[in-house]
């Protein structure tokens, strides 16, 4: 028995030094000190990591805190572009990290962001309306200095609802402070992009008064939901 076992090792032996490292037939095999195979792995290529392009631009979109898929993103060129929503220069959606990239881009061009979902209720139309520019446009890199032409987007739910003054008295729509509109006695408003979610950034005003807004729980992207202010 322990003869045919030591035949089985020489053939097997044999069989692995037949094979030269040119055959690729799989790692380079030798023999240790008590005579047994031994084989040898080398060592795994390092990967090289390309730097970022400043002719490429990132967007990453949020909406909850959590990154969203399928959004769309449009790159203007101008402000007025944007809010005519025309001559766009770059559109994507974005993937299931909630990424959308793109090449080729201008270096050292300002560029114009707007974000929506499919059915548009998701966006960054609130933020342009308010005019918080500086969180929805981006410069871009005139080279890589270390940096990304990178850009990140949070996103809310807003809803088209028309609000009627019956309060009897002249009232402001404030923003942090900033006002956005004036509401007479029995006049009515079109808030095209009310945010129905996060309805704290908003507060209406009259005198020092501020009213409640609380009743204001629904509402649609795609018709317009009447309320009252009393």
């Amino acid at each position: 028995m322990k003869v045919i076992q030591k035949i089985s090792i020489l053939l097997f032996v044999s069989v692995l030094n037949s094979c030269a490292p040119d055959d690729h037939l799989g790692p380079e095999v030798n023999l240790n000190s008590k005579g047994n195979p031994t084989i040898e792995v080398s060592p795994p290529t390092p990967i090289k990591v390309t730097e970022q392009s400043p002719d490429q631009l990132v967007v990453v979109t949020k909406y909850r805190n959590n990154f969203i898929e399928g959004i769309h993103i449009k790159l203007y060129q101008s402000l007025e572009d944007l809010v005519q929503k025309r001559n766009f220069v770059f559109e994507g959606i974005t993937n299931g990290l909630g990424i959308v990239y793109f090449e080729g881009v201008e270096r050292g061009k300002k560029y114009f962001v707007e974000a929506f979902s499919s059915n548009g209720c998701i966006n960054n139309y609130f933020d342009l309306k308010v005019g918080k520019m500086k969180n929805n446009t981006i410069t871009t890199l005139n080279e890589y200095t270390g940096s990304s032409n990178f850009l990140s987007l949070h996103l809310i739910k807003t809803v088209k609802i028309n609000l009627k003054n019956n309060s009897g008295k002249n009232l402001t729509i404030n923003y942090e402070g900033k006002e956005l509109h004036k509401l007479k006695m029995n006049d009515e408003l079109l808030f095209d992009f009310f945010p129905i979610e996060n309805k704290d950034l908003i507060n209406i005003k009259a005198e020092g008064y501020e009213y409640n807004i609380h009743h204001i729980d629904s509402g649609s992207c795609d018709s317009v939901t009447p309320y009252n202010i009393l």
